[in-house]
């Protein structure tokens, strides 16, 4: 079974004006979560203000809490200790700065669900678990050397993406995110 139709088989296809899973209307991006989970949701319950700025914790969401290659290989996002042991060579922020990150997350994913939005990280998930299912179950033949190489073509285009991330963030934002904000 080739990707393309691994995709319209399990619905994964993002379609505009649909009520499928993945309808392009509950597509979240990153002017959706600033203009209305952060302005709307997080910015009245805190007692504080929110010291990072929302487009820190939205990287660090995609880039490392969903979207890192230790997410994709647990196939589900990092848990807050999992987010404080990653290396500060990975994720330049402290650790006050990550669990506020980490709370920001938790409240972002329960927005989420409420909304029934998404975001890429829950559809490349979902199309991981997808062809994984598949690898194992399917016609593909052959199983466990198949299974390893689609998981090993799957953990190298997750790897591809977070160094294309970390490029462009590296390009669009400096080479560092300050340590204090």
């Amino acid at each position: 079974m080739q990707l393309e139709q691994l995709i319209s088989r399990h619905l994964l296809r993002v379609v505009p004006n649909s009520c499928a899973k993945y309808a392009l209307a509950r597509r979240m991006t990153y002017r959706r979560f600033a203009n209305e989970f952060l302005s709307n949701r997080i910015r009245r319950s805190l007692t504080a203000k929110l010291l990072l700025d929302a487009l820190v914790v939205w990287t660090q969401i995609q880039s490392f809490i969903k979207g890192s290659i230790e997410a994709v290989m647990l196939k589900r996002p990092l848990r807050i200790d999992e987010f404080l042991a990653l290396g500060e060579d990975q994720v330049r922020l402290d650790e006050a700065q990550r669990r506020e990150t980490f709370f920001v997350f938790q409240s972002y994913s329960a927005f989420c669900k409420e909304h029934s939005y998404w975001d890429d990280c829950d559809r490349v998930l979902e199309l991981i678990s997808h062809l994984n299912y598949t690898v194992g179950t399917s016609g593909w033949g052959g199983g466990g050397e198949r299974e390893q190489e689609a998981e090993t073509v799957a953990e190298e285009e997750a790897a591809a993406q977070q160094l294309l991330r970390r490029r462009r963030r590296k390009e669009g934002t400096g080479s560092r995110i300050p340590k204090s904000m």
